[in-house]
C-alpha cells in the first residue's frame, strides 16, 4: 500500500498555528473550518467521530485551508470542490484503487485505504476522462 496522507503531519508542517477543537455540539456536521475575525483559524471536529472519520474529516478541512478562505462560510461550490479534492488526495493511486475494486466490496476498499465508504464513492464519481480510461484498463487487467 502506498503512503497515506497524515493530517497531523500536514497541520504541523504547513499550518502549525491552526487550533483543533473537539466539540459535542456540531449537530450533523463532522467538522468545520473557521476563519476568525482576529485572523486565527480553527478546525472544529465532532466529538463522536471514529478514528477513520476523524482522519477523513481533518484532511477535508485541510483542503479548505489549502483552498483559502471562501467568500462565504458555507459556500456550496467551495464545499463541492473540497469534497472532490479530498477524495482525490485520499485515493491517489489508481492502480491500487483498481486492484482493490476488483477484489473487494466498497467497505473493504475503504478499510484498505483508511477512508470512509463515502470517499470511495466520491472518488469514483469524480474521475476525469483519462482517469476513467486508466481505471477501466486496470480493472480489465486485474479481472483477467
Amino acid at each position: 500500500m502506498t503512503d497515506r496522507p497524515d493530517p497531523y503531519y500536514e497541520l504541523a508542517e504547513h499550518w502549525p498555528d491552526v487550533k483543533i477543537r473537539i466539540r459535542a455540539d456540531l449537530g450533523n456536521e463532522a467538522g468545520q473550518t473557521l476563519w476568525l475575525p482576529d485572523g486565527s483559524i480553527e478546525i472544529h471536529l465532532a466529538l463522536d467521530l471514529s478514528k477513520v472519520e476523524r482522519r477523513c474529516t481533518l484532511l477535508h478541512e485541510i483542503v479548505h485551508l489549502r483552498r483559502g478562505r471562501p467568500d462565504t462560510q458555507r459556500d456550496p461550490v467551495d464545499e463541492a470542490a473540497t469534497i472532490k479534492q479530498t477524495a482525490r488526495w485520499l485515493i491517489a493511486d489508481l492502480c491500487e484503487f483498481a486492484a482493490a475494486l476488483v477484489a473487494y466490496d466498497v467497505a473493504e476498499v475503504a478499510r484498505r485505504f483508511d477512508v470512509i465508504p463515502a470517499i470511495v464513492y466520491e472518488r469514483l464519481d469524480h474521475l476525469t476522462k483519462s482517469e476513467m480510461e486508466h481505471l477501466i484498463a486496470d480493472l480489465t487487467t486485474h479481472a483477467a
